[in-house]
């Protein structure tokens, strides 16, 4: 994995967090935003337990987050969200990527989900160590990197 700085805004949308399904959705402001990033039509997922990070097949481009995520499992707790400037995360070449397939990152449960009330900001990652980078790929979708792999993900959604 790769974090590129990028110099465009982030993909316009909004992250929701749909409290009745216990999962995330992402409404794109532009649709053809994600044609263009994604590189075409072809999309496919990165699955940190049920929780899917979208990724264009062609541009291997994160685009955003959605996927059932049950907030009963999460732990409350204060969160420093990081400053996140607009970044692309692009996924190595090692790391087969076929339309409308999920590939593993992670099982259900491996990463912890801790929420600030407060703020709202949910982190979601394979341990508490601090990310050595981060990239707002979307609106409410920040990316955390460490030692070159997907370390975290930093998600501001509106609750429903």
């Amino acid at each position: 994995m790769t974090i590129i700085r990028d110099v465009s805004a982030p993909l316009a949308g909004t992250l929701r967090y749909r409290t009745a399904e216990h999962s995330f959705s992402f409404d794109v402001a532009v649709p053809d935003d994600v044609v263009a990033r994604a590189g075409g039509q072809a999309v496919a997922s990165a699955a940190v337990g049920t929780l899917q990070i979208e990724f264009g097949v062609r541009s291997r481009r994160a685009l955003f987050v959605w996927g059932y995520h049950p907030r009963p499992a999460w732990q409350a707790g204060q969160l420093e969200p990081p400053v996140a400037e607009p970044g692309a995360v692009v996924l190595s070449p090692g790391i087969p990527l076929e339309r409308g397939i999920s590939v593993p990152l992670a099982r259900v449960g491996e990463w912890l989900t801790t929420i600030d009330v407060a703020s709202g900001w949910v982190r979601a990652s394979r341990d508490r160590k601090p990310d050595e980078e981060v990239a707002l790929v979307a609106d409410g979708v920040v990316i955390g990197e460490l030692k070159g792999r997907i370390h975290s993900l930093w998600l501001h959604p509106v609750f429903e």
